[in-house]
């Protein structure tokens, strides 16, 4: 299962379908991955359902919803798994374009980080980053 086979499955898909983000197969990579993609899709619910009950604790659904209301779309870069230096944490790096309407200026920013993800009840879920926008 790769995150090209979720985007694929997605736009095929007539109803939305959050249990893709509840498939057991999914590795770390592809759940940050198929996170962006929903990001993407504007499936902000399913997203959000990848994070971690420790990082759904510190926000408000509706104020992250809003973090995400000038977002016209996600480009993945780059995701590959890296070195994890937290034990009990998987690590993966991400590189993304995102397109956002600021006003009524169409903008691209790029952003890099690591995602530390987390296994709950056989389920990797995204805990903690830290994601940064990359200046060029």
């Amino acid at each position: 299962a790769t995150a090209k086979n979720y985007a694929e499955t997605l736009a095929k898909e007539e109803k939305p379908q959050a249990q893709l983000a509840d498939d057991t197969t999914v590795t770390p990579q592809n759940a940050v991955g198929l996170f962006y993609i929903l990001v993407s899709a504007r499936r902000l619910d399913d997203a959000f359902s990848i994070l971690s009950p420790a990082y759904q604790a510190t926000t408000n659904i509706d104020d992250w919803h809003k973090g995400y209301s000038s977002s016209l779309n996600t480009f993945v870069n780059d995701v590959h798994s890296v070195e994890s230096d937290e034990p009990g944490y998987e690590a993966v790096y991400i590189n993304l374009t995102s397109v956002d309407l600021i006003g009524d200026k169409v903008q691209s920013r790029n952003f890099e980080g690591v995602w530390h993800l987390t296994k709950i009840n056989g389920l990797w879920r995204m805990d903690h980053g830290p994601i940064r926008e990359v200046k060029q």
